[in-house]
């Protein structure tokens, strides 16, 4: 009986850990799976959603559900990715869209990090120019080629992550406006010597905050 009380203790031990573990999964995890879903929204908006079905996927679906599953395998995708990743950074603040000036726009944003690695906590400055003389519209959005810089800030120890990006799109529409693109990346300060190349995207919702996701890698 002795025997029989000590296994049901170490039973109801293992399940309560378990269930424990499942309702507290790590920061990274809850972080992956929430940056992965923006990630998936704003590659969506500027593939079209064509595109991204072919990208991904539908499982034979149709309509509502091929997109839904495509969407699955996107995130799933990302979230590994982030996982993997050296580099895996969130922020969320504002985007400010000024008045072109002939073919170029100006685009910056202010946000505030919460992330992995390296940066915990600090803050993100971007200033984009999207050229307007290339773009091009389909289904109500409308997308242009942009370029510019994203720094990334930490207080403590003082130091900076800057990426530039070698190749993005900027796009606008009904929905909000989105970025995705590919970044290079130098650091200074307490970062000093690092480098590294990743991927940088931005979703900016009509009338909500936006967020921006980057992953890769730092050497």
């Amino acid at each position: 009986m002795k025997k029989l009380i000590t296994l049901l203790a170490i039973a109801a031990l293992v399940v309560a850990t378990a269930a424990s573990a499942a309702k507290h999964p790590p920061k990274s995890q809850l972080l992956g799976a929430k940056n992965a879903a923006w990630a998936c929204k704003a590659q969506r908006t500027t593939m079209g959603a064509a595109a991204f079905l072919r990208t991904y996927g539908g499982n034979g679906a149709r309509g509502a559900g091929a997109m839904h599953n495509a969407f699955g395998k996107c995130v799933s995708q990302k979230t590994r990715l982030f996982n993997r990743a050296r580099l895996f950074e969130s922020a969320t603040g504002s985007l400010t869209a000024a008045a072109a000036v002939g073919t170029h726009q100006a685009v910056t944003m202010t946000a505030t990090i919460a992330g992995v690695r390296p940066i915990a906590s600090g803050n993100l400055a971007a200033a984009l120019s999207v050229d307007l003389g290339m773009k091009v519209t389909r289904a109500g959005v409308t997308c242009a080629p942009a370029s510019g810089t994203l720094t990334l800030t930490q207080a403590s120890p003082a130091g900076t992550l800057q990426k530039t990006l070698t190749s993005a799109t900027y796009c606008t529409g009904p929905s909000g406006a989105a970025l995705v693109g590919k970044y290079t990346l130098t650091g200074t300060g307490a970062f000093a010597g690092k480098t590294g190349t990743g991927t940088e995207v931005i979703l900016a919702p009509t009338g909500a905050s936006a967020h921006s996701v980057e992953w890769g890698s730092i050497s």
